[in-house]
């Protein structure tokens, strides 16, 4: 029977350092919330081990050629992996615990020229708790967004690319939704984190389900909550809107550069405008920006008053710039911050949508919505409040509807 370990454990002397430097490493981790830990092998044998911090690759440790292979092993045991299968790429999870809280760790280990690419993903419990009012989102957006959760059908979506906050807002709305007296089921690939009272479903490669067939079963389970991880194809997609037409509030992401390109997103998938139209009851899009890091915040002139003066604001006189210290590792970040558009499905917009109004007309309808606000916008706004900085903006940004 596999032993179920808490910690890197060290078998023998030579291992000594390299356990040492593993458990601090997922300590810091987990303090500094990193994203995921990569270990690297390079040309000389040695590994080198960078982190993803605020989104950005930092180079954080290295280990010596002839602690490789210790090193790789030392994964697949806390895997509970083949250790003789050298040829092939690997997949498992573990547990780590630091600062006396639970971190689920996914693994991934693909040979390469040089040795292995191995890179832990950090799952922290801590986030899959987060309330809504954490997430950063205007008085006006949050208060939709509660709206439409008290709602008993209809479909909220969250839109953006991969790593702009989407599922951490769904697990914040199942964190308000989770009561004795809802039953919520969940579509995950994979299941990120355990929620506790929430029936969840691994889809993907090895569970020989999609999130359509899995939908499918959840319909015979009666459940007043659906959550799906994306709607990334057709079949999914109708399964959805089936779903919320039929007494189910159903929350899903999807991959879109803003709030209104969901619609179309949706329509290119194969879902009819009516069925958008008479389905969807709020969408969201989103994105996170590195905040500048207030231990070296400097004030600099703007960079791009135009980016301010395109959407009606005043330009400050001054933004904030990082020069890098130690507290951000030299990068001028430290933590990010989300920022929302709200796309409420109201009975102009659901009319302007079933007669086939076009997308300049959409827009209109969406300005006198109050909470509407686009993300371009409310990232000048965080501008103005020492928040991040213009440069950030356009990195980030560069795709979104503007």
């Amino acid at each position: 029977m596999a032993v179920v370990t808490t910690q890197f454990l060290c078998g023998s002397d030579r291992e000594r350092r390299m356990t040492g430097v593993l458990n601090a490493l997922y300590e810091q981790g987990a303090e500094l919330g990193w994203g995921d830990v990569h270990f690297e092998s390079q040309e000389d044998g040695s590994v080198i081990v960078r982190a993803r911090q605020d989104g950005v690759m930092i180079e954080v440790e290295r280990f010596q050629d002839h602690e490789a292979t210790i090193l790789v092993n030392k994964f697949r045991y806390r895997a509970n992996l083949d250790v003789s299968d050298t040829r092939h790429e690997q997949d498992g999870r573990f547990v780590q615990e630091c600062h006396g809280r639970r971190i689920d760790v996914r693994l991934s280990i693909v040979p390469t020229i040089f040795g292995y690419s191995i890179v832990t993903r950090l799952l922290d419990s801590e986030n899959s708790g987060m309330p809504i009012e954490r997430l950063g989102m205007s008085r006006l957006v949050e208060q939709a967004f509660r709206d439409a959760l008290q709602q008993s059908e209809g479909l909220i979506l969250t839109g953006g690319p991969t790593g702009s906050g989407k599922t951490t807002s769904l697990y914040a709305a199942l964190n308000l939704l989770n009561t004795p007296d809802r039953k919520v089921m969940t579509a995950e690939e994979p299941v990120e984190y355990i929620q506790k009272g929430i029936q969840q479903i691994p889809v993907g490669d090895g569970t020989g389900r999609t999130f359509a067939s899995a939908l499918r079963a959840m319909m015979r389970q009666n459940p007043n909550t659906i959550l799906v991880g994306e709607i990334r194809d057709e079949e999914t997609a109708q399964a959805a809107i089936r779903a919320s037409l039929t007494g189910h509030l159903v929350l899903a992401t999807i991959h879109a550069n803003s709030a209104i390109e969901t619609l179309y997103r949706l329509e290119d998938l194969g879902v009819s405008p009516r069925l958008v139209a008479n389905s969807v009851r709020l969408i969201l899009g989103q994105r996170l920006l590195r905040r500048v890091c207030p231990a070296c915040a400097e004030d600099h002139s703007v960079k791009d008053a135009e980016l301010f003066h395109r959407w009606g604001i005043e330009p400050p006189e001054t933004e904030k710039m990082g020069r890098g210290c130690g507290a951000c590792h030299g990068t001028g970040y430290k933590g990010r911050q989300a920022i929302y558009e709200a796309f409420v499905m109201t009975r102009q917009m659901r009319g302007a949508i079933n007669v086939g109004a076009g997308k300049n007309d959409l827009e209109e309808i969406l300005k006198k919505q109050p909470q509407y606000r686009k993300l371009f916008a409310s990232a000048c706004d965080l501008v103005a409040a020492g928040g991040t900085n213009t440069a950030e903006i356009l990195k980030v940004l560069s795709d979104a509807e503007d």
